[in-house]
């Protein structure tokens, strides 16, 4: 109705209108200023579509739908608020729009089409009404409600990494498209699926790990990730999409792209330009395992593989035990693999972080136990080529030294009638050793085979004055018990 009308400033739609037509401003380069009626309900595709001018963009509050390419390559946009009546947004609606740095999403946007936000250079900030029950933003960066998928991160933010959240599980197509602050990325273990050019376009990306836990990488990926020199991929993944690493645009088609009229960005896998978009990144490595699907990714591409040794397997854990003040700790880890290195680590009782633990660098260890090692947790990180693994903790506690609560007694007997005596005590993985000093002696010896808390024997004569005790011994140390005297009388 009004596209490519050059006079055109600004715009009000009156209330008796309900749909705003496909294209009906397009093209309308004066356009600076536009409100839209209460009564509007549809925006159609391309509406606003390069209207390069326009900076001021008012929705009324009955708009539902707002289409394909609504507002694309409006230049001069810098902001834009769906009012709560929005419940969704089409593809590209505002994808290019090179001022936009803020969107407000309302309570009942519920569809957010295929690259609605795509390559908005100064994008900084997503906000969504807490009651919305579809999406959710977090240090202004767009989520689905449970924070499963990152769906958007804000093209401009000029940080150079990120913290992902640990509850994604997925990461969205484009999600991080043309994030060129971002210079590093760690992935979570939670993610399993790397969604189609999720970082593609990242020019200044140097470094990604990939966990264990992902299992997909889609098309295209990490295309365009000319700073991405060689990726570590785990035997965990089993598909990798099209050119999802290992190729760039050439610099000259990337400005050319940049410069053409209409600044149109052809799309990847529906065009399956191959001569175009088949530029290798020069001297990348793949590092991955024998017989998965980064191997034959690689060798498909002709990209360069070398292929890992596999992750250590522990295969015996340290042990939690209790110990006794003074005495000496054990620990150990047993764990198959090659080239294998270990580091021990400690954490005191209370304490919320591991410490390394220098000089502790052998499958197996020890230490003098002292009370301050009370509650301390103690794990094992194992290391090859391949990566590192970490043993589960084991907790050593102290284990207190026996405590008698009951002596021997002395007895007085007849000649050849059976003597009890019986020591009692308190404590862990107690043994028990009888000793015996003659009338006279000076030196105790140990009584063979005399090793329970009873003692039991028939008296002769020769056990007249002979006295009784009992060692109790655990790993913390032993206690001796009182001497017990035998009187031995003849009934004769």
């Amino acid at each position: 109705a009004f596209s490519w009308c050059d006079s055109m400033t600004s715009v009000t739609i009156p209330d008796s209108v309900t749909s705003i037509g496909e294209e009906a401003f397009l093209l309308c380069g004066s356009l600076t200023s536009v409100t839209i009626g209460n009564s509007v309900a549809d925006i159609g595709e391309d509406a606003f579509h390069q209207c390069k001018s326009l900076a001021n963009v008012t929705l009324g509050n009955s708009v539902t739908n707002i289409g394909d390419y609504a507002f694309s390559w409006c230049d001069s946009l810098t902001s834009v608020t769906m009012p709560d009546s929005v419940t969704s947004i089409g593809k590209n609606a505002f994808s290019y729009c090179k001022s936009l740095a803020r969107v407000r999403i309302g309570k009942n946007l519920t569809n957010i089409g295929e690259l609605a936000f795509y390559n908005s250079p100064s994008l900084t900030s997503f906000e969504v009404a807490p009651d919305n029950e579809t999406f959710c933003s977090q240090d202004d960066v767009l989520f689905n409600k449970s924070k499963t998928k990152l769906v958007q991160y804000p093209v401009g933010k000029p940080d150079a990494t990120y913290i992902i959240p640990d509850s994604v599980t997925s990461i969205g197509a484009k999600a991080f498209a043309y994030c060129s602050s971002m210079t590093s990325m760690t992935i979570p273990d939670r993610v399993t699926e790397i969604e189609t050019e999720a970082f593609s376009y990242c020019v200044n990306l140097v470094s990604v790990t990939i966990p264990n836990s992902v299992t997909h990488v889609g098309d295209g990926a990490f295309y365009t990730c000319k700073a991405l020199k060689s990726v570590i991929i785990p035997s965990s993944v089993t598909s990798i999409g099209e050119k999802a690493f290992g190729f760039r645009k050439t610099d000259a088609q990337i400005e050319k792209c940049a410069s053409t009229a209409d600044n149109i960005e052809p799309d990847l896998f529906e065009t399956k330009s191959t001569t175009y978009y088949a530029d290798p990144v020069e001297g990348f490595v793949i590092y991955g395992y024998n017989g998965t699907a980064a191997q034959h990714y690689a060798d498909e591409n002709n990209i360069t593989f070398v292929a890992l040794r596999d992750l250590p397997v522990i295969t015996s854990q340290p042990q939690s035990a209790r110990v006794g003040v003074g005495k000496t700790a054990h620990l150990s880890v047993v764990a198959d693999g090659e080239n294998l290195s270990y580091q021990w680590q400690f954490k005191k009782s209370g304490a919320t972080s591991w410490t390394k633990w220098s000089g502790k660098v052998t499958a197996a260890i020890s230490f003098k136990f002292t009370e301050s090692n009370n509650g301390t947790q103690y794990r094992c990180v194992v290391t090859n080529e391949a990566g590192s693994v970490t043993s589960e903790a084991a907790t050593l506690t102290i284990l207190p030294q026996p405590v008698i609560t009951s002596q021997p007694e002395s007895v007085s007997v007849v000649l050849g009638k059976t003597v009890i005596l019986t020591v009692a005590a308190t404590g862990e993985n107690l043994s028990y050793q009888w000793q015996f000093k003659k009338a006279g002696a000076t030196d105790w010896r140990k009584w063979t085979g005399k090793t329970s808390a009873t003692l039991s024997f028939k008296s002769t004569a020769a056990n007249d004055g002979t006295q009784y005790r009992c060692v109790i011994t655990n790993e913390a140390g032993s206690v001796t018990s009182d001497a017990a005297t035998m009187t031995v009388s003849d009934p004769n």
